[in-house]
């Protein structure tokens, strides 16, 4: 979920830029420029697309989305400056979003400013640096660089997840565990219902047939079984089609609203 006062929120629901430039959607996380006019040029954000405020909160999938990703911005930002030494800072004190620094540091930085030091500098009066190697120009790079967008934070792999392979797989994909669990769960049992029903209805009739039965008389036991159990077995279909359309609907509805 996604807290419409929070400014991260914002930028990942597009209602926001900064400073001008969109925040890139990466997977479970977005990447764009620092809020503020930064102090240094090369200043990137790293946050989590869904609002998130303690490092412990993040669940296993964006924690090893994490790493990887602020190792690409920072290969990135080493090909598109001159630093000779990227930082990564994570404070999350003025923000109520958890969101990693990842700034290049300016090899010609005076010994007074550098790190830490860097982000003791007041934001607001550091004067926007434009032009074709400004600020702006220099985050579409570094966006271009890591992508126009992934795979990863598309809702139609959650959607082919749960509608292709099982009821809660999209759940899972998308990082929802319980809800992943609960439709798994009924999806297998309602399922299980009915290859029970109709196992114990073919094991009876072939152990009455007097001789083994050929591919015809199989294809007739078939529709023997299906007419006895119509009732049973159409609310058993009914509600095993309706639980998996579910669970596509809310796969979708949970991709999304991680966007």
């Amino acid at each position: 979920m996604n807290d419409p006062s929070c400014p991260e929120c914002r930028l990942v629901a597009g209602a926001a830029t900064a400073r001008g430039v969109s925040a890139l959607r990466l997977g479970l996380f977005v990447v764009h420029p620092k809020l503020e006019t930064p102090p240094v040029p090369g200043w990137m954000i790293v946050a989590p697309a869904r609002h998130v405020e303690q490092w412990d909160e993040l669940h296993a999938r964006e924690l090893a989305e994490l790493g990887p990703l602020v190792a690409r911005v920072a290969a990135a930002l080493r090909a598109e400056t001159a630093t000779a030494k990227v930082y990564v800072s994570v404070f999350a004190e003025v923000l109520p979003h958890l969101h990693v620094h990842v700034v290049a540091g300016p090899p010609d930085l005076a010994p007074e400013k550098c790190f830490p030091r860097v982000f003791l500098e007041a934001p607001a009066q550091a004067p926007a640096r434009e032009g074709p190697d400004g600020d702006a120009d220099l985050a579409r790079r570094i966006h271009a660089r890591l992508g126009t967008g992934s795979a990863e934070g598309s809702p139609w792999t959650a959607v082919l997840l749960s509608g292709l392979l099982w009821p809660g797989a999209g759940q899972f994909r998308n990082g929802e565990w319980g809800k992943g669990l609960l439709f798994a769960l009924g999806g297998a049992v309602v399922f299980g219902r009915f290859a029970w029903r109709v196992a114990v209805e073919a094991l009876g009739a072939m152990l009455e047939a007097p001789a083994p039965m050929d591919l015809a008389q199989m294809f007739q036991l078939a529709e023997e079984i299906q007419a006895r159990n119509a009732p049973e077995l159409s609310v058993l279909t009914f509600f095993l089609l309706l639980f998996w359309a579910a669970s596509v609907f809310d796969a979708w509805r949970g991709a999304r609203r991680a966007r």
